[in-house]
């Protein structure tokens, strides 16, 4: 069995990074706290998915390929900041085809079996994540962020990520790339 979910890539931008430096260079990071997400592995989740056996990847990636290449491409504008539990995270303002696009692929893998996302789609990218059992100042940090403007982030793919989780936190891992329309 394998974990997957569908997002799409998040674009470096300076502006994320310079979070990211920001919290990287803060004493919960110092003490082991708190954990940077790499750049490489910055993303929006779309859609978990979850435990899958490996042979249904195809299906599952030929189910939802449609309703992503008829999506157009399109810009995001990251801003503001927040927290979910133990994640620290950066806001997506997203335009309605995005919502669009997230309730077509959350139908489709309902309809394939899968437990519907008790949660509502919050747009966001997670760029920190907080250790079990550590406290740090969020409420400081998004009073310091809210309302900030981190760049527009261009969207112009969608993967189908497989997530391994090890002892340095998890790895995402491209299984599938479909590209959204152009224009």
């Amino acid at each position: 069995m394998i974990r997957l979910f569908w997002g799409v890539p998040c674009a470096p931008l300076p502006a994320v990074r310079a979070l990211q430096d920001e919290l990287g260079h803060s004493e919960a990071a110092a003490t082991g706290g708190l954990a940077v997400v790499p750049e490489c592995h910055l993303h929006l989740t779309l859609r978990y998915v979850g435990a899958v056996n490996e042979q249904d990847v195809p299906a599952i990636r030929d189910e939802v390929q449609p309703l992503v290449a008829a999506c157009p491409s399109m810009p995001l504008d990251l801003r503001g900041v927040g927290r979910f539990s133990r994640a620290l995270w950066v806001g997506v303002d997203a335009p309605p085809p995005l919502y669009h696009l997230v309730r077509r692929i959350d139908a489709v893998i309902t309809e394939a079996g899968f437990p519907e996302d008790p949660k509502p789609f919050r747009p966001h990218v997670t760029v920190a994540r907080i250790r079990r059992g550590v406290t740090i100042p969020a409420r400081e940090w998004e009073a310091r962020h809210a309302g900030h403007r981190f760049g527009v982030m261009p969207v112009d793919t969608a993967h189908l990520y497989r997530s391994d989780t090890g002892p340095q936190g998890s790895v995402y891992t491209p299984v599938a790339s479909i590209p959204l329309r152009r224009g």
